[in-house]
């Protein structure tokens, strides 16, 4: 009976040694997995053409082939052009002859939420507005959503901004693109000071096909809600 006591008192302190000596780790292991996100603004709230309104008028109205929305501005580009056709056939069908002139908004207006400078070279003003990207995604691209139409024009976007020189640049591709459908890549996207917000200037403008256009008796309204199509 004594051994037997004497065994339970020797398998309790060895318990009792190994339960101290279980913590033996000196490190800790902490992991952070932040989401990746994407936002855009931008610094654009209206974009008139052919109207009293008052704004900023177009910054492409320095780069040439551009014409003032006015119409003596129209009846000049007309004049300029050597695209106007010499054969016209009565009751004719065909419509193959095109002359297109390409408005600069007479009104640009912007609101106070950001401002953009640092241009290399720009002009002044440089550009009709920008797109304000914040991210921390590794690629992005931006896409539109359209409420209304203009049927006898098209609105035109150029990813750039205007030089000194009188020239369109941008930190990648420049062509102009239907603004109903227009959508930028992270190439287009100027990096700002902070490390996660990227800028893409925008410069508008109207193209027309004064041969076939129609008289337009009231204003024709397109709202594009820019928007964010990865990540």
């Amino acid at each position: 009976m004594k051994r037997t006591i004497k065994l339970v008192v020797l398998a309790g302190a060895l318990l009792a040694a190994a339960a101290m000596a279980a913590p033996s780790h000196k490190s800790s292991e902490f992991n952070f997995l932040f989401p990746q996100y994407a936002a855009i603004y931008t610094n654009v709230t209206q974009v008139n053409f052919f109207d009293s309104a008052t704004g900023t008028e177009g910054a492409l109205k320095a780069v040439g082939g551009y014409y003032a929305s006015t119409k003596t501005a129209l009846l000049q580009c007309m004049d300029d052009s050597a695209n106007l056709p010499d054969n016209y056939t009565i009751n004719g069908s065909s419509t193959t002859a095109n002359l297109y002139c390409s408005f600069v908004p007479n009104a640009i207006t912007k609101d106070q939420g950001f401002s953009v400078s640092g241009y290399q070279d720009a002009a002044d003003p440089d550009t009709d507005g920008e797109l304000l990207i914040i991210t921390n995604a590794s690629n992005f691209a931006t896409n539109v959503s359209v409420s209304g139409s203009i049927t006898d024009a098209s609105i035109e976007v150029i990813p750039g901004y205007v030089k000194s020189d009188g020239s369109v640049a941008g930190a990648g591709d420049t062509t102009a693109q239907d603004v109903s459908s227009a959508g930028f890549v992270q190439s287009q996207a100027y990096d700002t000071q902070y490390a996660s917000a990227k800028v893409i200037p925008l410069l508008f403008y109207a193209q027309v096909d004064v041969l076939n256009v129609s008289e337009i008796t009231t204003a024709e309204t397109m709202t594009v809600t820019w928007g964010m199509a990865s990540p």
